[in-house]
């Protein structure tokens, strides 16, 4: 029996396929595991790759390979749907491990938390020139909530997740709206809804950054639109309970927003996007980060106020 799936999600991977694969095939486990490689038709030579791991491994890998390219969402859902494994651990095709403990490590950690459906642990990310830095969720706590999930950023990095096969009850019509452009944080939403979200401190995946990463390429005023916008999508498709956690993460993305126009010295959408926040976080029946959103308020209605206290307070600076 087949413990744990691999999901290996790949397009236009042709110079980091091999990495990825290489990471996969050096796991360390006391218990079988295969790897189900969705290829998207890619223009380079990603799909020859994998053939040649494949039939260097038939036993280990298998390949879901379209005659037509389908987009990156129909692919995720190709290759999920297409594991066995009791376990699903999923990784980009741009990716790689850093540990060849990783799967063994999430496994333990199932066997002794039947509680959780998702398990993660901390990332590093790699950018073209080297830079390289550890990640890690806030609280670093062995588990997280639901709520957790629901009201804060994103502290889950795809490459870092393994879930519940069992868990998994199918991908819901609003799932596949093409409209929905992420879809990791709304997949760990339907995963994580029947129970807790574990954690492993340790660095186990390198996520690289380069420019032909969709989400390492925008900017950060893009891609704090594009989280209020994905949690704005999901939002309907909760129970109303949740609908308060949902608030305040907006009013803390909201609030960075009006920060990053700030910086940019565009008051105009600095107050607006501030607005916003302090409305939403009344909605929610209370405040959060209210020490940030007074700083904010002093620094958007008297910037040259501001400026000129700095100036006296800190001369030089």
């Amino acid at each position: 029996m087949i413990k744990v799936s691999v999901a290996v999600i790949s397009y236009n991977h042709e110079k980091f396929i091999a990495q990825a694969l290489e990471s996969i095939l050096s796991q360390k486990t006391d218990f079988q595991f295969e790897v189900v490689v969705g290829e998207d038709c890619s223009p380079d030579k990603t799909r020859e790759i994998i053939t040649e791991y494949q039939r260097k491994h038939p036993d280990i890998i298998r390949t879901e390979f379209p005659e037509k390219n389908k987009g990156a969402r129909q692919n995720f859902i190709r290759t999920i749907n297409a594991c066995q494994g009791e376990f699903i651990a999923i990784i980009d095709g741009d990716d790689y491990w850093t540990s060849p403990h990783k799967l063994q490590r999430q496994v333990d950690f199932f066997e002794s938390n039947p509680d959780c459906t998702i398990c993660s642990h901390a990332f590093r990310w790699l950018t073209p020139d080297g830079e390289s830095k550890a990640v890690f969720p806030p609280g670093r706590k062995q588990k997280y909530t639901y709520e957790d999930l629901l009201s804060r950023y994103t502290f889950m990095h795809s490459g870092s997740t393994m879930f519940r096969r069992s868990a998994f009850k199918g991908f819901p019509q609003w799932f596949r709206d093409e409209t929905l452009i992420i879809g990791d944080w709304p997949f760990y939403v339907m995963m994580g809804e029947n129970g807790k979200i574990g954690y492993l401190d340790e660095v186990m995946v390198c996520y690289r950054i380069h420019e032909g990463g969709v989400w390492s390429t925008m900017g950060n005023i893009s891609q704090a639109k594009l989280n209020i916008q994905t949690r704005e999508f999901v939002r309907p498709h909760l129970k109303p309970a949740y609908d308060k956690h949902i608030a305040k993460y907006l009013a803390s993305q909201y609030l960075y927003l009006a920060q990053l126009y700030r910086h940019n010295e565009n008051w105009r959408e600095a107050r607006k996007y501030f607005k916003k926040s302090l409305q939403t976080n009344v909605l929610t029946g209370g405040i959060s980060h209210y020490k940030d959103l007074l700083y904010t308020m002093l620094y958007l209605w008297s910037p040259r106020y501001l400026e000129t206290l700095r100036s006296k307070l800190l001369p030089g600076s």
